[in-house]
């Protein structure tokens, strides 16, 4: 079911933000980027879509994003049960990854 969106301005957040991204997990090997595509974007406009893919095989990892140019449509997204090609899937924010500790230096006197 779509989220109807009334008159205002675009959300910001530009490139590079992760506030409309949804991780989708549970994905079928079968699953590509254009079906799960087809799936999220009866909720509100995509503005990228991935499933990822091993590095090595290319094989798929059974994973991916859909990021949303509106991150009240991501919101609502993550409430509702999903089925992309015949399996129910997991939707849930994105949570970017940490960043990386420096190592405590231990200094000589």
């Amino acid at each position: 079911m779509p989220i109807e969106h009334g008159p205002g301005p675009p959300s910001k957040g530009g490139a590079g933000s992760d506030k409309g991204k949804v991780f989708i997990g549970g994905l079928l090997k079968e699953t590509t980027t254009e079906s799960l595509h087809a799936h999220f974007s009866e909720f509100g406009t995509v503005a990228d879509c991935v499933v990822m893919r091993d590095r090595l095989t290319h094989a798929p990892r059974g994973f991916g994003f859909v990021t949303y140019a509106d991150p009240k449509v991501a919101q609502y997204v993550v409430s509702l049960v999903h089925e992309v090609d015949g399996k129910v899937v997991q939707a849930k924010v994105a949570v970017p990854p940490a960043a990386p500790v420096e190592e405590a230096r231990l200094v000589a006197a």
